[in-house]
Protein backbone atom coordinates (compact mmCIF):
# COMPACT_ATOMS: atom_id res chain seq x y z
CA UNK A 1 0.00 0.00 0.00
CA UNK A 2 1.36 3.42 -0.90
CA UNK A 3 1.54 6.25 1.61
CA UNK A 4 -0.56 9.34 0.87
CA UNK A 5 1.33 12.01 -1.05
CA UNK A 6 1.26 14.38 1.95
CA UNK A 7 2.95 11.73 4.11
CA UNK A 8 5.61 11.18 1.45
CA UNK A 9 6.26 14.95 1.26
CA UNK A 10 6.75 15.18 5.04
CA UNK A 11 9.13 12.20 4.99
CA UNK A 12 11.12 13.80 2.17
CA UNK A 13 11.51 17.04 4.10
CA UNK A 14 13.12 15.14 6.97
CA UNK A 15 15.49 13.40 4.53
CA UNK A 16 16.97 16.68 3.27
CA UNK A 17 20.64 17.11 4.07
CA UNK A 18 21.24 20.56 5.60
CA UNK A 19 24.90 20.38 4.54
CA UNK A 20 23.87 20.14 0.89
CA UNK A 21 21.46 23.06 0.64
CA UNK A 22 21.30 25.90 3.11
CA UNK A 23 17.69 26.76 3.85
CA UNK A 24 16.85 30.43 3.42
CA UNK A 25 15.73 31.95 6.75
CA UNK A 26 12.74 33.81 5.30
CA UNK A 27 11.05 30.65 4.03
CA UNK A 28 8.19 29.08 5.95
CA UNK A 29 8.59 25.75 7.73
CA UNK A 30 8.45 22.83 5.32
CA UNK A 31 10.02 24.76 2.42
CA UNK A 32 13.58 24.29 1.21
CA UNK A 33 15.00 26.53 -1.51
CA UNK A 34 18.42 27.53 -2.77
CA UNK A 35 19.58 29.92 -5.43
CA UNK A 36 21.86 28.46 -8.09
CA UNK A 37 24.91 30.28 -6.69
CA UNK A 38 24.22 28.79 -3.24
CA UNK A 39 24.58 25.19 -4.38
CA UNK A 40 27.56 23.44 -2.81
CA UNK A 41 29.02 21.41 -5.70
CA UNK A 42 31.25 18.50 -4.73
CA UNK A 43 33.88 16.89 -6.96
CA UNK A 44 33.38 13.18 -7.57
CA UNK A 45 35.96 10.48 -8.17
CA UNK A 46 34.56 9.90 -11.67
CA UNK A 47 35.28 13.40 -12.93
CA UNK A 48 31.98 15.22 -12.59
CA UNK A 49 30.68 17.58 -9.93
CA UNK A 50 27.51 16.81 -8.05
CA UNK A 51 25.14 18.16 -5.47
CA UNK A 52 22.52 16.19 -3.58
CA UNK A 53 19.49 18.46 -3.65
CA UNK A 54 17.67 16.23 -1.19
CA UNK A 55 17.53 12.67 0.03
CA UNK A 56 20.27 10.18 0.75
CA UNK A 57 21.88 8.79 -2.40
CA UNK A 58 23.40 5.93 -0.41
CA UNK A 59 19.95 4.58 0.46
CA UNK A 60 17.12 3.19 -1.63
CA UNK A 61 14.95 6.19 -0.77
CA UNK A 62 13.76 9.01 -3.00
CA UNK A 63 16.54 11.46 -3.86
CA UNK A 64 17.39 14.20 -6.32
CA UNK A 65 20.95 14.82 -7.50
CA UNK A 66 22.32 17.41 -9.91
CA UNK A 67 25.39 16.42 -11.96
CA UNK A 68 27.71 18.74 -13.86
CA UNK A 69 29.77 16.80 -16.39
CA UNK A 70 32.80 18.44 -18.04
CA UNK A 71 33.38 18.57 -21.80
CA UNK A 72 34.58 15.31 -23.37
CA UNK A 73 33.64 13.26 -20.30
CA UNK A 74 32.83 9.58 -20.81
CA UNK A 75 31.27 7.02 -18.46
CA UNK A 76 31.65 3.37 -19.42
CA UNK A 77 28.53 1.22 -19.59
CA UNK A 78 27.16 0.75 -16.08
CA UNK A 79 24.03 -0.49 -14.32
CA UNK A 80 22.20 1.18 -11.44
CA UNK A 81 20.43 -1.18 -9.06
CA UNK A 82 19.48 1.10 -6.16
CA UNK A 83 16.00 2.28 -7.13
CA UNK A 84 13.08 1.13 -9.20
CA UNK A 85 13.11 4.16 -11.49
CA UNK A 86 15.75 6.68 -12.48
CA UNK A 87 14.58 9.90 -14.11
CA UNK A 88 17.04 12.19 -15.89
CA UNK A 89 16.29 15.75 -17.01
CA UNK A 90 18.89 17.57 -19.10
CA UNK A 91 19.15 21.16 -17.85
CA UNK A 92 21.96 22.43 -20.09
CA UNK A 93 24.32 21.13 -22.74
CA UNK A 94 23.91 17.91 -24.71
CA UNK A 95 24.28 14.51 -23.06
CA UNK A 96 24.80 11.44 -25.23
CA UNK A 97 23.26 8.22 -23.98
CA UNK A 98 23.40 4.64 -25.27
CA UNK A 99 21.71 1.63 -23.70
CA UNK A 100 23.02 -1.92 -23.34
CA UNK A 101 26.32 -3.43 -22.24
CA UNK A 102 27.85 -2.70 -25.63
CA UNK A 103 26.53 0.89 -25.76
CA UNK A 104 28.75 2.52 -28.33
CA UNK A 105 29.17 6.16 -29.24
CA UNK A 106 27.67 5.34 -32.61
CA UNK A 107 24.52 3.96 -30.95
CA UNK A 108 24.11 6.94 -28.59
CA UNK A 109 21.35 9.48 -28.96
CA UNK A 110 21.85 13.19 -28.22
CA UNK A 111 19.67 14.62 -25.44
CA UNK A 112 19.66 18.42 -25.22
CA UNK A 113 18.13 20.86 -22.72
CA UNK A 114 14.60 19.90 -21.76
CA UNK A 115 15.11 16.22 -22.62
CA UNK A 116 13.66 13.60 -20.29
CA UNK A 117 14.81 9.99 -19.82
CA UNK A 118 13.21 7.44 -17.48
CA UNK A 119 14.39 3.88 -16.96
CA UNK A 120 14.10 1.05 -14.48
CA UNK A 121 16.75 -0.37 -12.18
CA UNK A 122 18.88 -2.93 -13.94
CA UNK A 123 19.09 -0.94 -17.17
CA UNK A 124 22.63 -0.65 -18.47
CA UNK A 125 23.63 2.66 -20.01
CA UNK A 126 26.65 4.63 -21.14
CA UNK A 127 26.71 8.41 -21.16
CA UNK A 128 29.21 10.95 -22.43
CA UNK A 129 29.50 14.61 -23.31
CA UNK A 130 30.74 16.48 -26.36
CA UNK A 131 32.62 19.77 -26.33
CA UNK A 132 30.45 21.48 -23.68
CA UNK A 133 29.63 21.16 -19.99
CA UNK A 134 26.39 19.26 -19.36
CA UNK A 135 24.13 19.65 -16.32
CA UNK A 136 21.50 17.02 -15.58
CA UNK A 137 19.16 16.40 -12.68
CA UNK A 138 18.62 12.79 -11.64
CA UNK A 139 15.68 11.69 -9.51
CA UNK A 140 15.73 8.22 -7.96
CA UNK A 141 12.21 6.91 -7.42
CA UNK A 142 11.85 3.82 -5.21
CA UNK A 143 8.19 3.31 -6.05
CA UNK A 144 5.89 2.94 -9.02
CA UNK A 145 7.52 0.27 -11.17
CA UNK A 146 8.87 -3.23 -10.95
CA UNK A 147 12.62 -3.62 -11.20
CA UNK A 148 14.01 -5.79 -13.98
Amino acid sequence: MRAPLSTLFVLLLFAISPQTIRAQAQLPDGVLAALADELNWQHSSVGWEMIVLFGDIKSDDYSVVRLRMPPNWDAPAHTHERTELEEIRVLSGTMYLAFGKDGSRAAAKAYGPGSFILYTAGTTSRMFTGDETVVVEVTHLPFGATSK
